[in-house]
């Protein structure tokens, strides 16, 4: 397994090299702008900086994959995370899995997203971590802010104090992770913030430690206040987290998307990816509800109070 694995990386490399080569042969230049190698193009035989046009890195190697013979590798899995981090998909049908279908939503939608791995929703942190490490842009036009905690009780309490800051939040978890996070949950959902928790159901680990999917880790929740929104497969996956991320700035109550782990967390399937174009129509329509959010941010120019002791004859109500 080693050897194809080493095989595979060369045949990278060498596709990679392949193209980077074929660019220059075709009158571009290595340049090395920002950091970040590519190469670019002048158009007609002008020479002048304004007419080059960038080559980015990232489809140079998804080229590479392409002609290296290195087709059979689908693009949803982790070794193409990468690949298809500059790709919006624009409207297309795509082999993805439920992992990345949350995770592609979650990033469009969000100004910060906080991370700890569990299995199996990994995949999820992985993808927006790489995505935003590659710098790509957003709905706002913004590179999403990503940050790893010490726990998922640290990402939870992270992601309750980005909400409290106006900023739109997100985290991804799983089994015991979930229920690290209960007690924040009940603070952002007393507080009626907007949020979403993206949750590959798996068994809570018991008598014994299981990494496959039942919804043991969502019964726990139903108390804490957060609306819980199923997705049933892979589709399902994007179109339901596109509609928790709408409707938790609606209603202002904080969502648990969730999905299958494993069975559908996991899945490669082929699934309409949802354009930026379209995107953009939705997020229009809350576009009130994000200034009214990021209005109820701290701040000591209008302070507020929050976090009151409340009697009984209050806080029955």
């Amino acid at each position: 397994m080693s050897g194809m694995k080493d095989m595979s990386d060369l045949a990278l490399i060498g596709g990679a090299a392949a193209m980077l080569g074929i660019g220059c042969f075709l009158g571009g230049r290595v340049s090395e702008e920002g950091g970040e190698k590519g190469v670019s193009f002048s158009s007609g035989s002008s020479q002048e900086e304004g007419t080059r046009k960038r080559v980015d890195p990232l489809m140079v190697r998804q080229l590479s994959v392409k002609f290296s013979g290195a087709t059979s590798v689908p693009v949803g899995s982790e070794n193409a995370r990468t690949v298809s981090a500059s790709n919006d998909g624009n409207g297309k049908m795509m082999c993805v899995d439920g992992c990345w279908c949350a995770a592609h939503i979650a990033y469009q939608f969000s100004d910060v997203a906080i991370i700890y791995p569990i299995t199996p929703s990994s995949p999820m942190g992985e993808s927006v971590d790489a995505w935003s490490a590659a710098e790509k842009k957003n709905l706002f036009g913004q590179v999403l802010s990503v940050h790893e905690m010490q726990s998922e009780a640290g990402a939870a309490g992270a992601v309750h104090g980005c909400l409290s800051a106006g900023a739109l939040s997100t985290t991804f978890t799983a089994s015991q992770g979930l229920l690290l996070m209960v007690p924040n949950m009940y603070k952002i959902a007393g507080e009626l913030m907007p949020c979403v928790f993206h949750v590959a159901a798996r068994a809570i680990a018991g008598q014994g430690l299981s990494i496959f999917g039942d919804h043991s880790d969502i019964m726990a929740v139903r108390q804490t206040g957060f609306a819980l929104l199923s997705a049933h497969d892979v589709q399902e996956c994007q179109d339901m987290a596109v509609i928790a991320h709408l409707a938790t700035l609606h209603a202002e109550v904080p969502f648990v998307s969730f999905f299958d782990g494993m069975r559908t967390s996991h899945e490669i399937n082929k699934v309409h990816i949802l354009g930026n174009d379209v995107l953009r129509d939705l997020l229009d329509t809350v576009e009130e509800k994000i200034q009214d959010h990021r209005d109820r941010a701290l701040n000591p120019s209008h302070p507020s109070l929050k976090g009151t002791s409340q009697g009984p004859d209050v806080y029955m109500q």
